[in-house]
């Protein structure tokens, strides 16, 4: 038997035993097809095809949240420096040619 670690954002709506429902039930699709379980393609349905996108979608939103928590922790940033940010002009000045 093989134990299978898998995390997951917060935002997942999936309980343990749906995701341990949604593993055998592929398992048992590439097993019934003939493939080998530790083969690296496996077909997938377009709507699972979606869903999974979207979990990784959530991971990699997860992980950006935590790089920039980090930075901000990092540079003591605090909501009135996201304020000043907010507030600064930083467009480039530009000069009308006048028509002679």
């Amino acid at each position: 038997m093989k134990t299978i670690v898998l995390q997951l954002p917060d935002s997942v709506l999936l309980s343990e035993q749906e995701l341990q429902e949604l593993l055998l039930q592929k398992l048992a699709e590439k097993a019934s097809v003939g493939q080998q379980p530790d083969s690296a393609t496996v077909q997938v349905p377009a709507k699972d095809a979606d869903e999974i996108r979207h979990l990784i979608g959530l991971y990699y939103a997860e992980k950006a949240a935590n790089l920039v928590d980090k930075l901000w922790d990092e540079n003591g940033w605090t909501a009135e420096t996201m304020h000043a940010w907010v507030q600064e002009h930083m467009r480039t000045p530009y000069r009308r040619e006048s028509a002679a």
